[in-house]
């Protein structure tokens, strides 16, 4: 459970991500405002460290660590392949990596696998 939170987290980091740079941002109000890219830059990472966290918790950091870089990569890649294809899917792939992280935390929290 705590593999699928962080790919969630990491997911939802690399959308946060793509929405902060100026031309590639499907929202509106990320093309016009600094502080708006700059949020989402940051809400990025805070997700990011979030997912390590998660990642390395069941195993250590010592195998945590090197699963959250696969997580981080297979993100990545998702991501940059929807921006590809079709960028006006971005929100719902970030809305998916939500939910995913959202569902899987709390199975973790609740005691699950």
């Amino acid at each position: 459970m705590a593999h699928a939170l962080a790919a969630g987290l990491l997911l939802t980091a690399s959308v946060l991500w793509i929405e902060a740079h100026e031309r590639r941002a499907v929202l509106a109000a990320a093309r016009r405002s600094s502080r708006v890219r700059l949020g989402l830059k940051l809400g990025g990472w805070v997700l990011a460290l979030l997912a390590l966290v998660a990642a390395a918790q069941p195993q250590g950091l010592e195998r945590g660590a090197p699963i959250w870089l696969g997580w981080f990569m297979t993100a990545g890649v998702a991501a940059l392949l929807v921006m590809a294809f079709s960028p006006r899917l971005i929100p719902a792939l970030g809305a998916a990596g939500l939910a995913l992280a959202v569902v899987s935390g709390l199975a973790w929290l609740a005691g699950g696998p």
